[in-house]
């Protein structure tokens, strides 16, 4: 019955924030020490629980993209649909890092640490994982298309039908077209200006992405935008940012005990 997977459903979200939430901790604090004793043995530490966080997110963000997405259209499945649900993540995360970049050097603080040459790195990530993101995309569309299977496609055709194909439009050109057309020049990865817009940009696009892929099954005939379409959104950003300055406001922005940072500082 229903009702009866909905405590395992909630056990099993439980589950997942714990993981992610215990070893980011876990890294935050070894690297909190690290600027205060220095050494290589605290960086050494920390990799070892990054390679564990990258064995157990991918297991569990995987579970967790089918029980918080997938499983609102039951009838309809895709194995690559974790990897999916990774590479918007991951992509939003780059443009997140790069737009908190892009402030603090603007702010003053660290300026004289921050070059073009970081901007540029950031800017190359931001191509390479936005195309990638459209690889994935891609590929399910293309398997799900020549597959033809009825269970399959009734996905698709709900997204091009009606006003929900210009959102299939607009996400992909959010989330890949713009930003690669803009971010194919050299020089536009090193304009802090540009980069900003682009980050922005592919923010918006991940929320035009998600709600692509939720929304469909309770809007079928067209996209409706309410208050609840936005007020989660605005709480979460808001909480997000509150969190994020107060935590900057109490350390140091710049990782000075790490002993990679001077061969960092050295980009060129």
């Amino acid at each position: 019955s229903g009702w009866l997977n909905i405590p395992f459903f909630a056990v099993r979200t439980v589950a997942y924030l714990a993981v992610w939430g215990l070893l980011l901790r876990k890294m935050i604090v070894t690297s909190r020490r690290q600027d205060g004793e220095g050494g290589t043995a605290l960086t050494a530490k920390n990799t070892r629980f990054s390679a564990a966080y990258i064995a157990l997110f991918a297991f569990t963000f995987t579970l967790a993209s089918m029980d918080w997405i997938m499983t609102l259209e039951p009838e309809w499945y895709s194995t690559i649909f974790g990897i999916y649900n990774f590479s918007g993540v991951f992509v939003s995360g780059l443009a997140v890092t790069t737009i908190f970049v892009i402030v603090l050097k603007r702010s003053g603080g660290p300026r004289s640490v921050i070059s073009e040459a970081h901007l540029l790195n950031l800017g190359k990530l931001l191509f390479a994982f936005s195309t990638f993101w459209m690889y994935i995309w891609f590929s399910q569309y293309l398997l799900i298309w020549y597959a033809n299977i009825p269970e399959e496609v009734v996905y698709l055709v709900k997204r091009q039908e009606g006003s929900w194909v210009i959102f299939t439009v607009v996400n992909v050109l959010f989330n890949w077209f713009i930003p690669f057309v803009v971010l194919l020049p050299r020089w536009t990865k090193r304009n802090e200006g540009l980069l900003l817009k682009v980050c922005i940009l592919l923010l918006a696009g991940h929320w035009i992405d998600l709600f692509w892929m939720i929304l469909p099954p309770f809007m079928p005939e067209a996209p409706v935008f309410t208050i609840w379409e936005f007020a989660p959104l605005s709480a979460a950003l808001s909480l997000f940012f509150l969190l994020v300055f107060r935590t900057l406001s109490r350390h140091s922005v710049v990782p000075t005990g790490d002993p990679l940072l001077a061969e960092s500082l050295r980009q060129h």
